[in-house]
């Protein structure tokens, strides 16, 4: 039980493309990030029609971001979906606006924390795929990240981090979301995540 719920909990981390480590890009500099997530599964638990309902999955995400004042960025998100029911369309697009409050790099901070807000669309279609993550045609979500970035050299440093967001769809039921994980980087070019 515990297995299937930390996949559940990785899986609709993957999906919500914006940016949960609390460090911004520098001001005024875009940011292009596409991804590329693949996923299958082999049955549907309790579903009706058809009783047995696998699916290969496959979503693209391309992520435009960039900071728009010192301490405020903003991210553009659209994903398209390639599953059993909907071949490669738009399955959502989205908004995120976040505000950092605290930094520890050039600030001089014990933490950087930000705070945001965003908002996404998801298409009719796609709420009708088992596959969708969404909850309903207009989603909103409150966020807030902390992390601490350390260097024990020049050219290696750790950067652990949590995010929490609390979201609310038209209609259905609230949600919350969380990760906690730590980002290891060697001379700014070879990157681990564990989380």
């Amino acid at each position: 039980m515990m297995r299937k719920f930390f996949c559940l909990v990785l899986l609709s981390s993957s999906l919500q493309a914006f940016e949960k480590r609390p460090w911004m890009g520098d001001f005024l500099q875009f940011e292009f990030v596409p991804s590329f997530t693949y996923r299958r599964y082999p049955s549907v638990n309790r579903a009706i029609h058809p009783t047995h309902y696998s699916s290969n999955d496959r979503f693209t995400n391309l992520d435009l971001k960039v900071a728009l004042l010192p301490s405020c960025d903003l991210e553009l998100d659209v994903e398209f979906a390639d599953t059993r029911k909907q071949s490669l369309g738009a399955q959502s697009a989205g908004m995120q606006l976040r505000y950092r409050w605290w930094d520890d790099i050039p600030g001089g901070d014990a933490v950087t924390w930000t705070s945001g807000v965003n908002i996404r669309w998801v298409s009719t279609r796609s709420l009708q795929d088992v596959s969708c993550p969404y909850h309903y045609t207009w989603n909103f979500e409150v966020v807030n990240a902390l992390g601490k970035e350390f260097m024990p050299s020049g050219n290696f440093f750790l950067r652990p981090y949590v995010f929490v967001g609390v979201g609310q769809a038209i209609l259905g039921s609230p949600w919350i979301r969380g990760v906690a994980a730590l980002e290891m980087s060697y001379k700014d070019r070879h990157t681990v995540q564990l989380f």
